[in-house]
C-alpha cells in the first residue's frame, strides 16, 4: 500500500514538474496590434500555416535589419520577430502553442555567417530571434542576406507539452556596408 502512494506521489510529482517547465504560450496578435510592435521595424515579412494534433495556426515573422549603411566593423543586430496571428485549438486539453527554434542560420550571399550568435527570447506576444556579431568587416558594398530558421511547434496542455510539427522559415533581405 504504500508502495503504490508512493508511485502516485512521484507521478503527480512529475507530472506538476513537467506542467511548470512547459514553454510560455503565444497570445493572437491583430494586425493593429502587430503595427505597434517592434514587429512594425521589419523589412520583410513571411506567413507561415501550420496543423498538428493540438489545432491550426497561423504566424507571422519579420525580419528586421539595418535600413542605412553599416559602417565597415560596426557592431550590429538582426532580429527575426515571430508572432501568432491565428489560432484554432481542437484539443480542449491544449492551452496554446510556442515555438521552439531548432537552428537558425544567417546566410550573406549565400555563405553562412559562421561568426553570428544566435539568441532567442520567448516573450507572450512575440518570439524574437537575433542575429549578433553579424561580419560588418565585408568590403565595403551591398550584400543579400538569408535568415533560415528551422521552427517546432510546442503544443502546450494544461498538463505538459509535446512537440508538433517542425518548418522552415527563410526570408531575404540586403544590406549596405559603407
Amino acid at each position: 500500500m504504500v508502495a503504490v502512494i508512493v508511485i502516485v506521489v512521484l507521478i503527480v510529482a512529475g507530472l506538476a514538474v513537467w506542467t511548470i517547465r512547459a514553454p510560455t504560450t503565444l497570445t493572437v496578435q491583430s494586425e493593429d496590434q502587430l503595427k505597434n510592435s517592434v514587429m512594425a521595424f521589419s523589412r520583410s515579412f513571411s506567413n507561415l500555416s501550420i496543423s498538428d494534433s493540438a489545432g491550426s495556426y497561423t504566424f507571422r515573422f519579420g525580419f528586421d535589419y539595418p535600413n542605412n549603411s553599416i559602417s565597415r566593423g560596426s557592431a550590429t543586430v538582426f532580429k527575426v520577430y515571430a508572432a501568432l496571428t491565428s489560432q484554432q485549438l481542437s484539443s480542449s486539453f491544449a492551452r496554446g502553442i510556442s515555438l521552439d527554434v531548432q537552428s537558425a542560420t544567417l546566410l550573406v550571399d549565400g555563405k553562412e555567417d559562421a561568426s553570428v550568435k544566435v539568441v532567442t527570447t520567448a516573450q507572450p506576444t512575440l518570439e524574437v530571434i537575433q542575429f549578433e556579431f553579424v561580419n560588418t568587416s565585408l568590403p565595403a558594398g551591398t550584400y543579400n542576406t538569408t535568415a533560415r530558421l528551422v521552427l517546432s511547434t510546442m503544443d502546450v496542455y494544461y498538463v505538459g507539452y509535446f512537440t508538433g510539427t517542425t518548418s522552415i522559415v527563410t526570408m531575404d533581405g540586403s544590406f549596405t556596408i559603407s
